[in-house]
C-alpha cells in the first residue's frame, strides 16, 4: 500500500502482494535480525520528526489558515 511505504519510508520492510514474496522477506528478517537495527533506528528517527504532538498540531494550524487565507 502507498500510504505504509509514505509512513515507513526506507525503515521498514515491504513486500509485494503475494505469499511468496511474504515468506521470501519473512525468511530474510528472522535469518539476519542484525539488519533490523538499522530499521528500528530509522523507524525511532521518523516517529520522533513527523509524529510529535507539536509538530503535527502546528500542521494542521498552517493548513487551517490557509485553507481561510
Amino acid at each position: 500500500m502507498p500510504f505504509n511505504r509514505e509512513v515507513g519510508g526506507a525503515s521498514a520492510v515491504y513486500y509485494d502482494d503475494d505469499a511468496d514474496d511474504l515468506e521470501a522477506k519473512l525468511r530474510r528478517v528472522l535469518e539476519h535480525p542484525g539488519d533490523l537495527s538499522g530499521l528500528r533506528e530509522g523507524a525511532r528517527r521518523i516517529i520522533r520528526d513527523r509524529y510529535d504532538w507539536e509538530a503535527v498540531t502546528d500542521a494542521y494550524e498552517r493548513l487551517l489558515i490557509s485553507a481561510v487565507s
